[in-house]
């Protein structure tokens, strides 16, 4: 089942924290399995672990503390636990096959639950929607050799926060405009929330930028994560109900229309 942590009445203040993340597989064997989820198209890359959320009302912050991780250890617990069957094809090493079975037959603690579980990389993501002056949202449609996410419509913008926007003075707008063409209005910014998926078991910040300019004729050029951008209204449920998206996706429009 999924679960959001509503986060728009505090002040987000993301620290370093010890690792508790304890790899169920090795470093070969973590490539060997990534390999398989995405069918050999991965690029690892550093990402931050969720380690643990605290709010405090009385400061009206909340405290995310992280530590460092890879991508490959994300496809190797968070997406290998709900990937297809047919992607462990891909797994030509007995053992480890006996090994992944073991640990996709495993109990997993439910929603936010799941930052308890050691074997889980529970890298963080930042998903943005991105409104204009008269309520269109700019969406995506993504990339078929993407690892995470091929072909689907997605929100404006996905990153995985990583151990560099940690570094930056302003992680979470980092993670969010690094190499990124989507405009964006720092004046008019939100982060909404955290999101645990029933399914895709991967944390995700819900954030939300409102533009004071139409977006009419000024869509971004596709990037190598997308193949198009498309302008819908926020009314349009219709339309919006119809497209192919993500869990985190779907909910995430949910939550803006």
């Amino acid at each position: 089942m999924a679960h959001f942590i509503p986060l728009n009445d505090y002040k987000l203040n993301i620290v370093e924290a010890p690792s508790t993340f304890r790899p169920p597989f090795t470093i070969s064997e973590t490539g060997e399995i990534a390999a398989a989820v995405t069918g050999g198209t991965a690029y690892n890359g550093t990402a931050v672990r969720l380690e643990s959320i605290v709010l405090d009302k009385e400061t009206g912050t909340a405290v995310l503390g992280v530590s460092p991780t890879t991508f490959y250890d994300l496809l190797a617990t968070n997406i290998l636990y709900t990937a297809p069957s047919e992607a462990l094809d891909g797994i030509i090493t007995e053992h480890i096959r006996d090994r992944v079975e073991a640990f996709r037959d495993s109990h997993v603690p439910a929603d936010a639950e799941i930052l308890e579980d050691k074997r889980f990389a529970n890298a963080l993501a930042v998903s943005l929607i991105v409104e204009d002056i008269d309520g269109r949202l700019l969406l995506t449609e993504r990339a078929a050799d993407l690892a995470i996410g091929a072909g689907l419509y997605g929100v404006s913008a996905t990153r995985g926060v990583t151990v560099e926007d940690i570094d930056s003075a302003h992680p979470i707008l980092a993670a969010i405009t690094s190499g990124s063409s989507v405009p964006f209005n720092k004046d008019n910014f939100t982060v909404q929330g955290i999101y645990f998926g029933g399914s895709k078991k991967q944390p995700a910040l819900f954030c939300k930028t409102v533009l004071d300019y139409s977006l009419v004729g000024e869509i971004p050029a596709p990037d190598g994560k997308n193949t198009s951008y498309l302008l819908v209204n926020k009314s349009n449920r219709e339309t919006l109900d119809e497209l192919k998206v993500s869990e985190a996706a779907r909910a995430h429009l949910n939550m803006t229309i």
